[in-house]
């Protein structure tokens, strides 16, 4: 969607808001800027909307990137990353800073109700390379990260509560193809134990046309609302074993 010269306008008069906090964050000592996020929870709990505290919650981020990464983002990415929270795709060329763009966004949802923020990009690598970048300042601000696959050996089998550990941390950088597999399997699963996600709340996705356009094929299709529930495949197997070979069904040779 293109915004209109409104929307441009409301976009830059957050992005003064944000500014406007600059000043007082600087003066701040590391604890006292580290609290921010515990304070930020608290208004939200008190009744305040995520667009009321994104000022000062962008503002925090921004600080704190100064000091972990010693980057300040510029007001670019900071109106990129306003884009992103009002639910639009922000386009920024190659070299603009799109992981540091993202970063102010996650700080305002994880603080919402605990829910997290998922950080979604078309490969391992983009997903691992951007946690390994920006974790140490989200973990400073108080947060946990984590990739939504074994970093040490991808092709590892991972038991559900490792994955249940993952999908718990306040941001979690992953694929598409590593979502929408876990959601399928999540949704086969016989109980609750072999279960580890939690409700979705916030995503971002990087490479947007990639991901959507490009990477839309089966594993989507496989993870779309089922028709049918799941778990009948269950209550088939148990049927299908029931049956006598030669008495129930002819030309399977005995295999069952």
């Amino acid at each position: 969607m293109i915004l209109d010269a409104f929307e441009r306008h409301q976009i830059k008069r957050q992005l003064r808001k944000v500014n406007k906090w600059a000043p007082k964050m600087r003066k701040m000592s590391d604890e006292e800027l580290k609290s921010q996020t515990k304070i930020l929870q608290k208004q939200l709990a008190d009744g305040k909307t995520v667009d009321q505290i994104l000022p000062r919650a962008f503002a925090a981020m921004r600080e704190a990137d100064l000091r972990v990464l010693k980057m300040f983002p510029y007001d670019a990415q900071v109106m990129g990353a306003i884009v992103l929270n009002q639910g639009y795709i922000a386009e920024m060329k190659t070299g603009e800073g799109k992981n540091v763009n993202r970063d102010p966004c996650a700080i305002p949802e994880c603080a919402e109700w605990q829910g997290g923020a998922i950080l979604v990009t078309p490969n391992a690598y983009l997903a691992q390379r951007d946690e390994e970048q920006l974790a140490p300042v989200y973990e400073w601000m108080g947060l946990t990260v984590s990739t939504g696959f074994p970093k040490d050996d991808p092709e590892r089998k991972v038991r559900p509560e490792e994955k249940r550990q993952w999908y718990n941390s306040d941001i979690l950088y992953t694929t598409a193809s590593n979502l929408a597999f876990d959601y399928l399997f999540n949704n086969l699963a016989a109980n609750k134990d072999g279960q580890y996600l939690r409700p979705y709340h916030y995503v971002i996705i990087d490479e947007v046309d990639d991901v959507l356009l490009d990477q839309a094929t089966s594993p989507f299709v496989v993870a779309s609302a089922p028709m049918l529930q799941s778990n009948l495949y269950r209550l088939c197997d148990d049927f299908v074993r029931t049956l006598v070979p030669k008495r129930d069904f002819t030309g399977c040779q005995g295999r069952f």
